[in-house]
């Protein structure tokens, strides 16, 4: 049988630098049994086992910091063994944005897009041991922001993440449409992420 995830990648994710909360982990095995039920979930915990990480679901705890790789192999997990589809990674992070209690701590502060530039960098923080989040421009007339995340490399898949979790939570704030797009990527190449948010 064809491995999907080899330990020496997991083993490679799982050395990055950088913590993550547990909460990351909760919203993220949410939408696996929303997605794939609980058979799905069951082939996570599965492969966490087969690749040296037996940890279940009932291990992770929401404030609790966890390596970052974890977040990493989650994703890897995500695409290869239950086979998500690029949308659904996305989709994974605009549902995470309508489940985080950490977001739900913070959204009473989010009336405005400025407020959420203000305290985009805060949040970031509290997720996170790595990088930074740092709002490059935000223009209220034009309806559009750039947000910028340095010193930070997960994963591509993380990417696609990001953008539905941005996306989610400009909508919560905006009660619109809102677009998307990574305009820069470590992973092409580029020093920094940076993510154009439309609304």
């Amino acid at each position: 049988m064809e491995e999907l995830i080899s330990k020496k990648e997991a083993k490679e994710l799982m050395e990055l630098e950088g913590e993550t909360r547990g909460t990351t982990f909760k919203e993220d095995r949410d939408f696996i049994l929303h997605k794939r039920g609980k058979e799905g979930w069951k082939k996570v915990e599965e492969t966490l086992i087969s690749l040296g990480y037996p940890m279940k679901f009932g291990d992770f705890h929401g404030w609790q910091f966890y390596p970052v790789g974890l977040e990493g192999l989650m994703l890897l997990m995500m695409k290869r063994i239950l086979n998500f589809k690029d949308e659904e990674i996305e989709e994974c992070g605009f549902y995470g944005s309508r489940s985080s209690f950490i977001i739900k701590i913070f959204f009473s502060h989010f009336v405005s897009i400025k407020m959420f530039a203000d305290q985009g960098p805060v949040i970031w923080n509290k997720y996170y041991t790595k990088g930074a989040l740092k709002v490059k421009d935000l223009d209220e007339e034009k309806k559009q922001a750039i947000l910028v995340i340095e010193d930070f490399s997960l994963h591509p898949l993380h990417c696609l993440q990001l953008k539905g979790y941005f996306r989610g939570i400009v909508e919560m704030i905006t009660g619109g449409e809102v677009i998307c797009e990574e305009t820069k990527c470590i992973f092409r190449g580029d020093e920094h992420h940076e993510f154009l948010i439309k609304y």
